[in-house]
């Protein structure tokens, strides 16, 4: 009964708790679980190069999370991500508030943007999420958990002082996702609906309704003794309306197809798949650093709300990422366009783009 018991709260709260059986009354036994000092204040700082040619490529995020604000595993996170030509700000908390792991969670979004290339384009955007996960299994091999979000968003754009975009409304999102894993390999997926509608103040319309299914999944399986390959996929199809630019799906850029501009391909729908060969543990170089040398290939492409393509984006590279101790972590790659026929790419290229970023926690 209590092994099941604390492997479960292991799981849905992230603990590495340790626990041992101590006699007592006759007949009766104590559990002493000892739960890990955890670090109360942790910063990280994050240098990139993953932004927007629009409003500047370098990019420098810091983040500070207060661990168990109120005392027990509810933290809260404070970010801000600064690029030449904007500044996102977000405030994150998170609280286990059912026996069985259930979490609730308060996400507030703000940015704002002036673009350092021509013609100048201004924005702002706001948004407030709240969302309820729970778990349903939680085991070492497998999981799945049920989740369901609630957001308002709001964002306006200009175009030389002309306004081109104002739009609001909430959304509403019900998912699950899971995880398996075994000898050698391991699958996690994880999919939802949304719902929303939103009004457009330079349309002058209201009650515009969209739904759209999104999913990711990610297969991991050992190659042997040194290396493992992975292949992942991700996606989204625009099932009512049209999208709002909150909900739209983005195929290029670093965490999707590489080796392109940052959102040039953003579309209603879209699908974008990876694969990537790596090196399964680090080659120590000495004084803590250690890499791990990787080759990948990836696909996308987006559709606009007509299911019309926007061109498919495709890149082969090669890369690492790297680690120095518990507290430096990063990586560099080296992508190559295969495909330049991206719809609205008003300088198309096919000259490898090498991408790189460094954080340090403490």
């Amino acid at each position: 009964m209590i092994d099941p018991r604390v492997a479960r709260l292991q799981a849905t709260d992230g603990l590495p708790l340790a626990y041992d059986y101590v006699p007592s009354a006759e007949n009766t036994v104590d559990v002493v679980v000892n739960v890990p000092d955890i670090q109360r204040h942790v910063t990280s700082v994050t240098l990139d190069n993953y932004g927007s040619a629009a409003f500047g490529r370098p990019q420098l995020g810091v983040s500070h999370t207060i661990n168990g604000l109120t005392g027990w595993n509810d933290p809260l996170t404070v970010a801000a991500l600064l690029r030449q030509g904007s500044l996102t700000g977000s405030v994150d908390y998170s609280r286990v508030v059912l026996p069985n792991g259930g979490k609730v969670s308060l996400i507030l979004l703000g940015t704002n943007s002036a673009s350092i290339t021509a013609p100048r384009v201004t924005g702002r955007s706001r948004s407030a999420t709240a969302g309820f996960t729970l778990p349903v299994i939680a085991e070492a091999n497998r999981g799945l958990s049920l989740s369901a979000t609630g957001t308002y968003n709001w964002e306006r754009t200009a175009l030389l002082g002309v306004q081109t975009l104002n739009q609001w409304g909430p959304q509403g999102s019900l998912g699950a996702s899971g995880y398996i894993n075994g000898d050698g390999w391991s699958l996690s997926a994880g999919g939802q609906i949304t719902a929303g509608s939103y009004s457009d103040a330079v349309f002058a319309t209201t009650g515009n309704t969209y739904v759209s299914v999104s999913g990711s999944a990610l297969f991991a399986l050992s190659l042997g003794e040194h290396i493992f390959s992975s292949v992942s996929l991700s996606g989204q199809a625009a099932l009512v309306g049209t999208m709002p630019t909150w909900n739209t799906f983005s195929v290029t850029a670093p965490g999707a197809v590489r080796g392109y501009p940052t959102n040039l391909s953003v579309g209603d729908s879209g699908y974008v798949a990876r694969f990537q060969i790596e090196k399964s543990a680090p080659f120590a170089l000495g004084a803590g650093i250690g890499i791990r040398p990787f080759v990948f290939g990836d696909i996308g492409q987006a559709f606009d709300s007509t299911r019309a393509p926007l061109g498919l984006a495709s890149s082969v590279g090669v890369g690492t990422s790297f680690t120095r101790g518990n507290n430096v972590f990063g990586d560099i790659f080296v992508a190559k366009p295969i495909t330049t026929g991206i719809v609205g790419w008003a300088t198309p290229s096919a000259a490898p783009m090498i991408g790189g970023s460094i954080s340090v926690t403490f």
